[in-house]
């Protein structure tokens, strides 16, 4: 199957596009794809026979389908629904291609003044070359509970699509921590739309550190639909060689008294190019809303490139927002005043990429996803170094 051989109700993205003129990716329309095996009910059975159980709250979902080794706590239920509805987005070609082609959507529903003191973590595994991977989630946190999502993207294929879509609705008073990693095969090709709803009094802090794959897009989207929420969005792009990693995030606000605070950071070696498009948009209703917007890209080699742009559109008079946008390189001057307490030169460089990038780390609330995202974002970094040495 290719791409290219599709009806979509959207054209095909091109450089012609206005969010995708920083991204070709033509490439893929020429690409064949192979669909996953959807298992048969025998198949299933076989599958639970040759399966340990994993830890509490932990899916699998191996190219696309959901392996059935999973224990649950109570207050989470789980089923697989055929043409589930979405909520109403404006979804873009990749969205709409998981949307028509992919069967089920996986719904997962948090019941309401339950705090799940386990962390919900769904594990994403491509095993299988030219793959066209594309679960579909839609999970529903009830009033008044809290948890943390936990998202783990890898692959050990090649050439192959990962397709996303998930969609999370917090209830009034709701409370949700999302901390999410990409660490994809760099000859996969990973897209991610991601669409939450606050509701009043909701709370949502999301991390998503961005590592693999040879092309990455991800489309946050957040609509605030309630008054008094919070919203905490976080970014940590690392890449490397001729990786290309694309985030287009957009927090609407649409009542009163909502907070948002986004920080997207990004660290580019070799031949890499990064792309961010922020947009927050505050309309009428939204009155003293507080926002605040910030992109800060360090580039580790010449060679390396960035594309920002920061977007505020506000249409509210009694607010307070802000946003910016920094590119640099390392400063000299504090690579030599570590040199002259006797670290060395390459640890110096090395020390000043990891505090860039640990500021947003240091903030996680699980200490075991922490210690895993540390491990891997300095493992990245290592190789970043080697690249641009």
């Amino acid at each position: 199957m290719k791409l290219i051989d599709l009806d979509l109700p959207l054209p095909f993205p091109s450089p012609k596009d206005e969010d995708w003129q920083f991204t070709n990716i033509a490439f893929l329309q020429e690409q064949e794809y192979i669909h996953p095996q959807i298992l048969s009910g025998e198949l299933v059975e076989q599958v639970i026979g040759k399966l340990t159980p994993n830890q509490l709250n932990c899916l699998s979902i191996e190219n696309g389908q959901l392996l059935p080794n999973f224990t649950l706590m109570e207050g989470i239920t789980i089923s697989s629904e055929q043409n589930f509805p979405l909520s109403g987005h404006d979804w873009d070609y990749f969205a709409y291609l998981n949307l028509q082609t992919a069967k089920h959507t996986i719904y997962i529903s948090i019941e309401s003044h339950t705090e799940i003191d386990v962390p919900l973590e769904i594990d994403y595994l491509l095993t299988l070359d030219q793959a066209l991977a594309q679960p579909r989630i839609v999970i529903d946190v009830g009033g008044q509970s809290q948890l943390i999502l936990i998202e783990n993207c890898t692959g050990r294929s090649a050439n192959y699509l990962h397709n996303l879509v998930l969609e999370i609705r917090l209830g009034a008073g709701a409370k949700l921590t999302h901390l999410r990693c990409q660490n994809e095969s760099l000859t996969g090709v990973h897209t991610a739309t991601t669409v939450i709803r606050q509701s009043t009094n909701s709370y949502y802090h999301h991390l998503n550190i961005d590592l693999g794959a040879k092309l990455s897009r991800f489309n946050p989207t957040i609509y605030i639909q309630g008054e008094h929420t919070q919203t905490i969005l976080q970014g940590l792009t690392i890449i490397n060689h001729n990786q290309i990693s694309d985030t287009h995030s957009y927090i609407h606000h649409g009542f009163l008294h909502g907070y948002s605070q986004q920080l997207h950071k990004c660290i580019l070696a070799d031949r890499s190019h990064g792309i961010f498009n922020g947009r927050i948009f505050v309309n009428k209703l939204a009155q003293q809303t507080e926002a605040m917007q910030l992109n800060r890209t360090l580039l580790l080699s010449p060679h390396a490139k960035i594309n920002t742009k920061p977007q505020l559109e506000i249409i509210a008079d009694n607010v307070k927002c802000k946003h910016g946008a920094t590119v640099s390189q390392l400063d000299p001057e504090e690579c030599f005043y570590l040199q002259s307490r006797g670290i060395s030169a390459p640890n110096a460089k090395q020390l000043l990429t990891y505090s860039f990038a640990g500021e947003l780390l240091t903030g996680i609330n699980n200490q075991n996803w922490q210690t895993k995202a540390k491990a891997l974002v300095q493992a990245k970094l290592k190789e970043c170094w080697l690249a641009s040495a």
